[in-house]
């Protein structure tokens, strides 16, 4: 899925997104993925923070905020590296309740999926009516998903 590739077999029984590509992809690099893409201005292409200080996500420049400051949005999903990072606050409880609230929020968050059972036709219609916004996705983008989840349940 986009830049993202998954192992069946560590995941299991999984589904062919069809409309929702780029959000899922782009939440997985910001919540999964270790940060080396370096986009032109120097700051690391998926390294959202939250700034403890102004109560905003933010991408952060080296040298515009002090890293204490900067709750990684890429150790949310790693309860180890979480709690790692909790030790770099100290004592500081408001600092320590501010990051569990905002990990608290993004690892509870309900992400709304429609799961469509249905033949290839029905599906395609349905894309169609869905995909108006967004990366525009041409009929051979459509077919091959479908294609896929043909050749996903076949197995």
């Amino acid at each position: 899925m986009g830049n993202l590739q998954f192992n069946r077999e560590k995941w299991g029984n999984v589904d062919v997104v069809i409309d929702g590509q780029q959000r899922l992809t782009s939440l997985a690099n910001v919540l999964l993925f270790k940060h080396t893409i370096v986009d032109e201005r120097k700051r690391l292409k998926w390294a959202l923070h939250f700034d403890l200080k102004t109560g905003h996500f933010v991408f952060p420049n080296n040298k515009t905020i002090p890293q204490h400051q900067l709750f990684p949005m890429s150790v949310v999903a790693d309860t180890l590296e979480y709690l790692n990072w909790i030790k770099s606050l100290g004592d500081n409880q408001d600092l320590i309740d501010m990051t569990d609230n905002v990990a608290k929020a993004i690892r509870d968050y309900k992400m709304p999926v429609y799961r469509v059972d249905s033949n290839e036709e029905e599906v395609r219609e349905i894309f169609d009516r869905l995909n108006s916004m967004g990366k525009a996705l041409h009929s051979h983008d459509i077919f091959h998903a479908i294609q896929q989840m043909s050749n996903h349940h076949a197995e």
